[in-house]
């Protein structure tokens, strides 16, 4: 039945596959000279969230292998540090594979940057830490948006092993 299924999808030209996607990083995705990795707080602990990324869709969809009916929950390395945004000087961004991807809120940000001054070395290109693509589900015969969360252990600690 299943193959059915997809010949039928595939000559409609629906580009939606059946289910969820799922990736997950290699056991050493912390593993990048030069960078902090941030532990990565369990699945089931609250996520830190991320604004702006409705302004990076195609950044995210890139990153996701395909589309799913059920949406995706599609593991990252992503990279935090400073950026300058006219209107806040010193936002915090976020990039995946060197383009950005959002920012952390406001609300959050100082907190943040008290805690990464004390964790990062001056000789450290910054801080990376593990975050999870969600959302693109189909919504009828549109696609919904994708988010971005961080999986960020608070207070934030240093990944050794």
């Amino acid at each position: 039945m299943g193959f059915f299924r997809e010949l039928l999808r595939a000559l409609s030209g629906d580009p939606f596959q059946p289910g969820y996607g799922r990736n997950r990083l290699p056991r050493d995705w912390w593993k990048i000279d030069g960078f902090v990795a941030l532990k990565p707080a369990s699945d089931r602990a609250p996520f830190t969230d991320v604004v702006g990324e409705s302004h990076y869709q195609n950044v995210l969809a890139d990153q996701v292998e395909g589309r799913f009916e059920e949406g995706v929950y599609w593991d990252v390395v992503v990279r935090i540090g400073i950026v300058d945004v006219p209107t806040d000087p010193s936002a915090i961004g976020l990039t995946i594979d060197g383009r950005g991807c959002g920012f952390i809120p406001r609300a959050e940000k100082d907190a943040l940057l008290e805690e990464l001054a004390a964790l990062i070395p001056p000789d450290c290109h910054g801080a990376i830490c593990k975050g999870q693509i969600v959302g693109g589900f189909r919504d009828g015969n549109e696609q919904a948006s994708y988010g971005l969360r961080l999986l960020l252990r608070r207070p934030l600690e240093i990944k050794t092993r």
